[in-house]
């Protein structure tokens, strides 16, 4: 994480870790249509 950044309130960590996810299972089928 880089410093010095404002620490992150509840509803914005939540919108955050929904992107992630969300981002991290585009990049996983993404990763499967390419090996198939």
């Amino acid at each position: 994480m880089r410093r010095g950044l404002p620490p992150l309130t509840r509803d914005e960590r939540e919108l955050l870790l929904d992107y992630l996810r969300r981002h991290s299972q585009d990049a996983a089928g993404s990763v499967d249509e390419v090996k198939g």
